[in-house]
């Protein structure tokens, strides 16, 4: 199955529980595996042919429908 990391982007989880926060989301095929905040700790190894998506700067909301 496939990976996909989007990398240390300003994730907005869309709960309202809290602000934005930096971190990973895992996509694993068309599913939304893994959501890791940088203030946890050092994100997690990914898998060597992961296909990593560099996202610093940038938004990422992971669930949301499509908001363009």
């Amino acid at each position: 199955m496939s990976c996909t990391v989007f990398k240390g982007g300003n994730i907005i989880d869309g709960t309202g529980s809290r602000e934005c926060f930096v971190g990973d989301v895992v996509v694993e095929g068309s599913v939304i595996a893994a959501v890791h905040d940088y203030a946890e700790g050092e994100p997690p190894t990914y898998p060597s042919d992961a296909t990593i998506v560099d996202c610093a700067g940038r938004e990422v909301t992971p669930g949301w429908i499509d908001q363009h």
